[in-house]
């Protein structure tokens, strides 16, 4: 195994993790914003029902 090979794979792993982080970082956050958009929606139906009584 020559080193250049070697440091191919060490480029690939490399990627291959810095993807899965962001991805994950993206999926989470899209998560979050999805919940507190949920969350906002109650409020303002709150808010909203409270105008009209």
């Amino acid at each position: 195994m020559s080193t250049k090979k070697k440091s191919h794979y060490f480029w690939l792993f490399f990627y291959f993790v810095i993807s899965i982080t962001i991805s994950i970082t993206l999926v989470t956050s899209f998560r979050n914003t999805r919940i507190e958009l949920k969350e906002k929606q109650e409020q303002y139906k709150v808010n909203f029902n409270n105008w009209n009584n």
